[in-house]
């Protein structure tokens, strides 16, 4: 997986300006950032068919224009993304979810 195959592929989806940014993070290891000149929706759509295309590649979106839908369609594209990822949920070595659940509840 590269940088170019990302783009190449954006390229065949979009005319919409965009940039990509890689990083490395502890837990995802390479992550690839779209930053793209478009509103929320617009932005989701093209996540989907990135994820689509490159399975179980760390790939992000951020939009940089409005957000063009509710707080439930945000909620159902994201679930949208997680699920055809391909990705599933990580977390630092160490981690216990039961303690920061029982931390962060408010009873």
């Amino acid at each position: 997986m590269s940088r170019e195959e990302i783009q190449e592929k954006i390229r065949e989806i979009t005319s919409l300006p965009f940039k990509i940014e890689e990083y490395e993070d502890e837990v995802w290891g390479i992550v690839y950032r779209v930053i793209l000149d478009a509103d929320a929706r617009e932005a989701f759509e093209l996540w989907l068919e990135l994820v689509e295309a490159f399975k179980g590649i760390p790939i992000v979106v951020k939009w940089t224009g409005k957000i063009d839908m509710s707080e439930s369609e945000l909620v159902g594209y994201l679930i949208k993304v997680m699920a055809k990822s391909g990705l599933r949920p990580k977390a630092l070595e160490g981690f216990d979810a039961v303690k920061f659940v029982r931390e962060n509840r408010d009873d």
